[in-house]
């Protein structure tokens, strides 16, 4: 059965709830875990604060990581509901194929994608400072 947006296709909005219930269980996991961290450092000696702060850093990463995941899901529903499904219902151009020339390979070569003032990148469709 042909859909005309993702959002339509039952499948795609089964894992799209999947993936939101993943996300805000680790942000609550994470708040979780930083109430268990605080128990931790109560409860132990002063000195092996030390110890601790690492686990606290750490935490507030992942804790800010999971929070910034969850709240893309918004953005990922709209594309979902707007965005067309299938590839026969729009037009699909097909990728343009061009032959570099050798000069160009050995001049992306030489320069390098270290050098500066450059925008090489490698072969799969990025550029070399040549013209496709």
């Amino acid at each position: 059965m042909h859909y005309k947006t993702a959002w339509e296709d039952p499948a795609t909005r089964q894992a799209w709830r999947r993936t939101a219930m993943l996300r805000c269980a680790a942000v609550l996991s994470w708040l979780l875990g930083f109430v268990a961290w605080l128990f931790a450092v109560v409860m132990t000696p002063a000195w092996l604060l030390v110890l601790w702060l690492p686990v606290l850093f750490v935490g507030i990463w992942y804790a800010l990581l999971a929070a910034v995941a969850a709240a893309s899901l918004g953005g990922t529903r709209r594309l979902l509901r707007i965005y067309p499904w299938q590839a026969g219902i729009v037009e699909v151009r097909p990728k343009r194929t061009a032959v570099r020339s050798s000069s160009c390979r050995i001049r992306s070569v030489l320069t390098g994608p270290w050098a500066l003032g450059t925008a090489a990148r490698s072969g799969r469709g990025g550029t070399s400072g040549c013209a496709r």
